[in-house]
């Protein structure tokens, strides 16, 4: 799985040493798999359709879908690393950070990051 990978690059760069399977990420002390909900496709998908959907002159949304995906694909790369971290360092806490905080974050970032550019389309509009 290309999240897996991507993950597993990042730890890398990081000094961790990692490796991927398929879609399981082991690192000294843990290992975690990545699922297809792990990734960043929901996240993504829902901000590309919001600013498709908006009514805002082209160049604005290849501006907004520029900073956008990468901001949120990012995002979601410092989810799962977080998340190895926290697998092996407190393991009490990773369902919390898992199950709720994580996922609120990424609605949250999704929807502030849309709603930002949203505003400054509608400004740019003619």
């Amino acid at each position: 799985m290309a999240t897996a990978r991507t993950t597993v690059w990042t730890l890398r760069l990081l000094g961790v040493a990692a490796v991927s399977s398929g879609s399981e990420i082991q690192a000294p002390g843990t290992r975690i798999e990545v699922i297809f909900e792990c990734t960043a496709f929901f996240a993504l998908s829902i901000f590309l359709s919001g600013v498709v959907a908006f009514p805002a002159p082209r160049l604005a949304k290849l501006k907004g879908l520029a900073i956008g995906l990468p901001a949120i694909f990012l995002l979601n790369e410092a989810r799962l690393i977080s998340l190895m971290y926290v697998h092996d360092l407190a393991p009490r806490w990773y369902e919390a950070l898992h199950l709720v905080v994580w996922p609120v974050t990424l609605v949250l970032a999704v929807a502030v990051g849309w709603f930002a550019w949203a505003r400054g389309a509608s400004d740019a509009r003619p």
